[in-house]
């Protein structure tokens, strides 16, 4: 049993700063009541998930993500927010 199905109504989740490794793909869309997802300074972690199927996510985190290969079309909906000093790895969905 995958692990984010168990947590589908979460609204909430900060994986930052936990010096994650691996690849964390498509398996988090399964999160699909997430508003707010940050997965900042996890240097060896590779992300290659695509939000667009994620339509309750506002805010999503990625600054000091090793990779994240994702295509426009994966963030469509998403720009890049004012947040500080984040801003430029930091992705809002009005």
């Amino acid at each position: 049993v995958n692990t984010f199905s168990q947590l589908s109504h979460l609204k909430f989740l900060s994986l930052s700063n936990n010096q994650l490794t691996g690849t964390l793909g498509d398996e988090i869309t399964l999160l699909s009541h997430l508003e707010f997802l940050s997965l900042m300074n996890n240097a060896n972690l590779s992300v290659q998930a695509s939000f667009k199927s994620m339509t309750k996510l506002k805010h999503l985190c990625i600054s000091g993500t090793i990779d994240y290969s994702s295509t426009a079309d994966d963030r469509e909906g998403f720009k890049k927010c004012s947040t500080g000093r984040w801003e430029d790895t930091c992705f809002c969905r009005t």
